[in-house]
């Protein structure tokens, strides 16, 4: 996970790095700093912020206790349903890029990291580093970490129970199924008759985008 350098009006005579391992020492209840600059030189705590666009995300993935209906443009609705949502999350702007699965399967996995790059690639952007879970998912995928080899990719896990590791996955993973559940519930409620709890990838896409296209009051930009 990648965090805030913090005002560095609290800490001028510090460097951003220095600012960094100081809030690490905070975050973790005060440990010795002998300990944690260990830990920052085996890689276990990271210390330099990204400093543009997708040089470091953050993945994980969400998995639906409903199945959730796919979009169609024609013809018959589907009798297929996403089950799954990977989100990829830009660590300096916040951007928000979900994409929705049928299966676990690699074949999903490698397509959803495929269309994360599409989607960089149109504003001549390359991802440089990826973050991920520790889970089976990601961590026996071998395509997965041949694909980021391939693209010149460096990947990194969390350690074995160390969600908070990938906290900013973690963080906004929340901040978006919170969102995505108030959109939903709001929408039953005017159109029970239409609407269930199978529209949730439509909430969650709405509310990835509303997140993407809002306004931070305090550097008068979007994610987007």
């Amino acid at each position: 996970a990648v965090i805030s350098s913090g005002p560095p009006v609290l800490h001028p005579n510090l460097t951003n790095a220095q600012r960094i391992k100081l809030l690490w020492h905070e975050r973790l209840n005060h440990q010795n700093m002998e300990t944690i600059s260990r830990w920052i030189r085996t890689g276990l705590l990271p210390v330099n912020p990204s400093v543009e666009p997708v040089e470091g995300v953050s993945v994980d993935q969400l998995e639906a206790g409903c199945p959730g209906r796919i979009p169609t443009t024609k013809g018959l609705p589907t009798a297929k349903r996403y089950r799954y949502c990977n989100f990829w999350i830009d660590h300096y702007s916040k951007f928000i890029f979900p994409t929705f699965h049928e299966t676990k399967a690699v074949v999903e996995l490698i397509a959803s990291k495929q269309a994360f790059q599409d989607f960089a690639a149109r504003y001549q952007i390359k991802i440089k580093k990826i973050r991920a879970d520790n889970g089976v998912y990601f961590l026996a995928s071998g395509p997965f970490q041949v694909s980021c080899a391939e693209h010149q990719q460096d990947l990194s896990f969390c350690a074995v129970g160390g969600h908070w590791q990938n906290g900013v996955a973690e963080r906004f993973i929340g901040v978006i199924t919170q969102m995505a559940r108030t959109i939903l519930l709001h929408a039953v409620t005017q159109w029970p008759s239409v609407l269930s709890e199978e529209f949730w990838p439509y909430a969650i896409r709405h509310a990835c985008t509303f997140h993407n296209s809002s306004i931070n009051p305090e550097t008068n930009m979007s994610p987007h």
